[in-house]
C-alpha cells in the first residue's frame, strides 16, 4: 500500500474515449482504472464521475473524462495515499486540485497497476 507515493511528481493523461470507467495513465508508468471519482478545485467540488453524460440544462451532455483531463493536464502530483479505512485513493495535485478515487462497494471499483507489474484493488481488505 505504500506504493502510492510513487505517484509523486508525476503527471496524468486521462483516456477521454472511455464511457464506462476512467483510465488514468501517469507519466511514471502507473495506471489507475476507476469507476467512481470526484475532483475538488480550490476547496470546492468541481465534478464527479456520476456527472458523465448528464446534461443538467447545459447545451450538451458532460464528458466527465474530458473535463477531468483538462483540469489535470500538466498538473504534477504532490502527494497520493490510500485511506485504509475507506479504500479511497486521494491524490493531491499542484494547482489546488484533489482527486478522490472512491470505493463505494466491496467489489473492484478501482485498480492500480504499478510499474513493477504488481497491482492493488479496491477490495484489498475484504
Amino acid at each position: 500500500m505504500r506504493k502510492f507515493n510513487k505517484l509523486n511528481n508525476s503527471t496524468v493523461v486521462i483516456n477521454t474515449d472511455r464511457t464506462d470507467d476512467t483510465v488514468m495513465n501517469f507519466s511514471n508508468g502507473i495506471r489507475i482504472t476507476a469507476d467512481y471519482w470526484r475532483i475538488i478545485k480550490d476547496g470546492k467540488h468541481l465534478l464527479r464521475s456520476f456527472d458523465h453524460e448528464q446534461q443538467y440544462g447545459l447545451p450538451a451532455p458532460i464528458n466527465a473524462n474530458s473535463v477531468l483531463h483538462s483540469e489535470l493536464k500538466d498538473q504534477h502530483v504532490k502527494k497520493a495515499k490510500l485511506d485504509s479505512r475507506t479504500g479511497d485513493i486521494v491524490i493531491w495535485f499542484r494547482g489546488n486540485l484533489i482527486l478522490q478515487i472512491l470505493n463505494f462497494t466491496s467489489y473492484e471499483v478501482w485498480e492500480v497497476t504499478f510499474t513493477d507489474g504488481s497491482r492493488e484493488f479496491s477490495n484489498y481488505n475484504r
